[in-house]
Order: structure tokens, then sequence, then C-alpha cells
């Protein structure tokens, strides 16, 4: 799936929280004009079952794969792989060891590196980091 996909994705589930978030409000701010009577909120259930509602279509939308062209199959296949480099950098069998590997080689190179995510050393890299450290320490070592 390709990063405007994914943005895309990203917007329609966070319009429709934003949806029931005002539904709920809306409903409770009636509830409260009404105070005595009998009134029914716009939303259909409790703000609890609408969250549950909308988490459950999140859930579904991650899981469902849509047919795609074969260009977009291309550029998902690419960004599955990008995304499964992610998930497999860990500090200690990858940024730890290149960090040291290009030190022996250039020590100033990696102070600038680490110096671009705007930290001294690799330790104090976010996890959410390491992906781009590592391909800036990749390329520095050639």
């Amino acid at each position: 799936m390709s990063l405007e996909q994914r943005i895309e994705e990203n917007t329609k589930m966070i319009e429709r929280l934003i949806q029931t978030l005002e539904k709920t409000m809306l409903g409770s701010v009636q509830a409260g004009m009404n105070y005595g009577e009998a009134s029914t909120p716009l939303s259909s259930g409790s703000p609890d079952r609408e969250a549950e509602n909308v988490q459950r279509e999140i859930d579904e939308a991650k899981k469902s794969d849509t047919p795609a062209t074969s260009a977009e199959t291309q550029s998902s296949d690419d960004s599955a792989q990008e995304s499964t480099a992610v998930e497999e950098i860990t500090y200690a069998d990858h940024v730890k060891p290149l960090t040291l590997k290009l030190a022996q080689k250039n020590r100033e190179a990696v102070i600038e590196i680490l110096a671009r995510f705007g930290v001294k050393r690799a330790d104090q890299l976010q996890a959410d980091q390491w992906t781009a450290y590592v391909t800036s320490v990749e390329n520095a070592l050639g």
C-alpha cells in the first residue's frame, strides 16, 4: 500500500471518528436540553459502542485487501518490504553494530548523522528513527 493510500485511509477513519464524536456530543447536548423528557440521541448507541464500531471498522479496513492494478501491486509490494524492514530493525542487531562499524571507519560521519537526528549517541534514537538512521549509516559506509 502506497503512502498516499495509507494517508487517504487514515483520513477517512479520522473523519468517521469525528462524525461519531459529533453525533455523541450532539446527542448529549440534546439530552441535556430536554432534561426530564425522554429524548433520543442522534447516535445509535452509547459512546463506547460507537467507539467499538469505529474500531472494528478500522481493524477490518486494515485486514481487507482490495484488488489493485499491477503498478499499485508493485508499489504495495515495495511498501510491504519497507514496513517489514521497519519492524525487523532493532537497536542491538542493527543500530549499534552499524554505528560502531562506521565509527571505526569515520567517526566524524557518525557524529554528523547523529546530529541530523538531534541526538549525540545512537542509544538516544527513538525506535521510529532507526530505519532512517540505519539507511543513513549504510549510505555512509558505501
